[in-house]
């Protein structure tokens, strides 16, 4: 009897234990993607080879890119590769013909952004517009409503295009402020009430540091972002910018067989 109670013991600690462990971070953002209209759209676009498709990414000085990856790739230029040359839909055919167009600009806010549409946006004819705003926008107004409200009419305007959405949560800092993870959080809001595309930077990033779900708590936690990462408190290296890069691959599920890009490795993360 004492046997059967320590095996039936040993049975339940491996039952708790094994719903303990979470999903990759990164697959389970591409598992809600795949529940929406826009994912099949996306995906119907990417596989029809005779139609080139135009890739507009908006943000700020991380979509920007400049200075911080001393001369390493952005992660936009890395998405470029990846859609334009290492994407082989059909046999021995690539999407050399797409448009990957990098909007960005050092120090925006989702509020100044909306001032420069018809510069930035409008002007333009995209298919997929990845939309990555919140650090400056926490650092200079702190006014969370104000962000929603504003990402909410980026998020219009780009669907007026007749294009594709993509959010994107920021990726983590080197000082973890309180509000940080309240602008993920949102984030995750606005793409949920619009039915928006979603890249989780922020969940990818705490999973790293071993901090799974951290933004995703009621009261949720800042996490520092690992060094190996970053050029300064705010900023991205070249290797944040490859797992930025990789990480949206992940997401939409369109990262290519034998790609060179998503198999290369950054500090603290082997690619799976």
């Amino acid at each position: 009897m004492g046997m059967k109670r320590f095996f039936i013991g040993i049975s339940l600690l491996l039952l708790i234990f094994s719903q303990s462990v979470r999903a990759d971070r990164a697959e389970d953002t591409a598992q809600r993607n795949e529940g929406l209209a826009d994912y099949a759209a996306l995906h119907g676009m990417v596989q029809d080879t005779e139609q080139p498709m135009f890739w507009l990414f908006v943000g700020d000085s991380i979509t920007h890119g400049c200075l911080h990856t001393h001369g390493g790739r952005s992660f936009a230029e890395h998405w470029m590769e990846i859609i334009k040359w290492e994407t082989m839909p059909k046999k021995g055919i690539r999407r050399t013909n797409d448009l990957v167009l990098n909007a960005g600009v050092s120090s925006e806010t989702a509020t100044g952004f909306l001032q420069q549409t018809q510069w930035r946006l409008q002007q333009f004819r995209p298919h997929v517009v990845f939309i990555n705003f919140g650090i400056n926008d926490e650092t200079r107004y702190g006014d969370l409503d104000k962000f929603c409200t504003d990402l909410t009419a980026i998020v219009q305007l780009v669907r007026a295009q007749k294009a594709i959405p993509v959010l994107q949560t920021p990726s983590l800092t080197l000082r973890a402020k309180p509000m940080r993870p309240h602008y993920a959080a949102a984030i995750r809001e606005v793409a949920a009430a619009e039915n928006v595309l979603l890249v989780d930077h922020t969940a990818v990033w705490e999973e790293l540091c071993g901090h799974s779900g951290a933004s995703f708590s009621t009261t949720p936690a800042s996490i520092a972002a690992p060094g190996e990462l970053m050029n300064n408190d705010l900023h991205p290296n070249a290797a944040g910018h490859l797992l930025m890069a990789q990480t949206i691959a992940r997401c939409l599920r369109l990262a290519p067989k034998n790609s060179p890009t998503m198999a290369r490795s950054t500090p603290l993360f082997k690619t799976r």
